[in-house]
């Protein structure tokens, strides 16, 4: 079972929304972030940066949020790569069709 196969197992009952506009406040201060960063920086900020953003929330729920912002189709991250996040526009999603 690859480390992908068993992060699905365990989150098998989640089931994201198929809209992107439905997201939570926190959803949406963790995307806020990420826009302002990445417009000032032109790179991704790290985790902990994130956190500290967003009231010194742990890495962990940080990477909660991500995971479900990717999910909503917001965000696309490489996996095992440290500070590769993208913004999908919609240009991207055009694109891609």
């Amino acid at each position: 079972m690859t480390k992908e196969d068993h992060i699905m197992t365990q989150n098998a009952d989640y089931q994201p929304s198929a809209n992107p506009k439905r997201l939570t406040r926190r959803q949406r201060e963790c995307f806020s972030v990420l826009m302002t960063y990445m417009t000032e920086h032109g790179s991704a900020p790290s985790l902990q940066w994130i956190g500290h953003a967003l009231d010194n929330i742990s890495k962990g729920n940080v990477h909660r949020l991500l995971s479900e912002l990717e999910a909503h189709g917001l965000i696309r991250r490489q996996r095992y790569s440290r500070g590769k996040i993208e913004i999908v526009t919609h240009e991207d999603e055009s694109n891609a069709a």
